[in-house]
């Protein structure tokens, strides 16, 4: 029972989520650069690959998520503080991480050029090497960006594993 009544909870919100998206752009509430707008599109795609046997939009929101990210220009590492370029890269690293799966589970080739162009804009926030003391002393310091101490928060690995997949998948 308290299984079905979580089931049917997490349904609601999800439900309520598109709902409020899609009224907030037919009322042009949504420019489509809110960090809201942002986080919601990539909670609907975790929502949607944990459902397994109810694959629901994942494409539409992994797309989405594509778009968003699109219409937003790279931070400024000069100027963004730490938590925002980390925000940044967790974003970038969800585009990527859904679209592989998207592209793994669903069968959407079509992804992966999309992909691509998030990380032609973004790419540079995230290729970065594993830092050692020296380079994270050095970023601290204002001699580096910081970029390069960013580890990869959400996949965990080069999102170059996740390229190749997605490209294996084809």
């Amino acid at each position: 029972m308290v299984m079905d009544n979580s089931h049917e909870s997490s349904n609601n919100l999800y439900m309520a989520a598109i709902s409020e998206i899609s009224s907030g752009i037919a009322k042009g509430t949504l420019t489509g650069t809110e960090d809201s707008l942002l986080a919601t599109v990539i909670w609907l795609c975790v929502y949607e690959n944990s459902r397994v046997e109810a694959r629901r939009q994942s494409s539409i929101h992994a797309a989405a998520l594509r778009r968003i990210l699109l219409l937003r220009e790279p931070m400024d590492y000069r100027h963004a503080s730490m938590s925002e370029l980390i925000w940044e890269r967790m974003c970038v690293e969800s585009c990527i991480y859904h679209s592989a799966v998207t592209t793994l589970f669903d069968g959407q080739p079509n992804l992966i050029e999309d992909t691509l162009v998030v990380l032609k804009k973004f790419g540079s926030r995230i290729s970065a090497a594993l830092p050692d003391v020296h380079t994270l002393q050095t970023a601290l310091d204002g001699n580096t960006t910081p970029q390069a101490i960013i580890q990869s928060p959400v996949l965990g690995a080069p999102y170059h594993m996740f390229l190749f997949l997605m490209e294996g998948t084809q």
